[in-house]
């Protein structure tokens, strides 16, 4: 049977979660304008308004929570984007380790095999 901490960390690989992060992100985004704009028309008018500047009344809901839900947005937008880095720093970093690879096998002298004989053979003297 499968151990779950195992499979949980696969399913939450940067490489597989990199591309519906930035969904969901979207998504939070969307929501949290959505909130804004229903809590700026819950929000008093005229005298209602002074009411609530002057802590006569209690402001709605609704507007108490829209920053809350901003914030949960903009918290999911910044673990996207650093998320996003992360996987660009790693592809970048294996990218140049192929790359090294590739250079060293390009840059193999002609001559390679008389080298490794004649160090076999200064091996073989001492």
């Amino acid at each position: 049977m499968h151990n779950p901490r195992s499979q949980w960390l696969h399913r939450l690989h940067p490489k597989r979660l990199d591309p519906s992060i930035g969904a969901i992100a979207g998504l939070a985004s969307a929501v949290s304008v959505i909130v804004g704009f229903m809590a700026q028309s819950a929000m008093g008018h005229g005298w209602h308004k002074a009411s609530i500047a002057l802590h006569l009344a209690k402001k709605p809901l609704i507007v108490r929570l829209a920053p809350a839900i901003a914030a949960v947005a903009v918290g999911i937008a910044t673990a996207a984007a650093l998320l996003r880095f992360y996987n660009w720093c790693r592809e970048a970093r294996v990218r140049a380790a192929e790359r090294s690879v590739e250079q060293a096998i390009t840059e193999i002298p002609s001559n390679s095999i008389q080298v490794v004989e004649r160090d076999a053979a200064r091996a073989g003297r001492l």
